[in-house]
């Protein structure tokens, strides 16, 4: 029995998104890149990446999913700044 924390939600860290982003471009990653970048066990146990049989990993759809979200999440943000910008004092 485990008696490890788990929050109710997941925030993934910046170095966590990165990779993320790393993993959509280029495919995969082999287990020795993954060690060097020092790649998240959090990400694999919330099933935003997987270990294929080569040793290597890859982004599965929910991890494609969640970059998606933060894009959206950056552009409204961005677009509601500049909309506040424009607005006369």
């Amino acid at each position: 029995m485990s008696n490890q924390y788990r929050a109710p939600n997941f925030e993934a860290t910046v170095d966590e998104l990165e990779t993320l982003k790393q993993l959509e471009i280029s495919g995969s990653i082999s287990l020795p890149a993954a060690l060097r970048r020092h790649l998240s066990g959090r990400l694999l146990e919330q099933g935003l990446i997987a270990k294929q049989g080569d040793a290597s990993f890859i982004i599965t759809d929910a991890g494609r999913a969640l970059i998606r979200q933060r894009r959206k999440k950056k552009r409204a943000t961005r677009c509601g700044y500049q909309r506040a910008a424009l607005l006369p004092s």
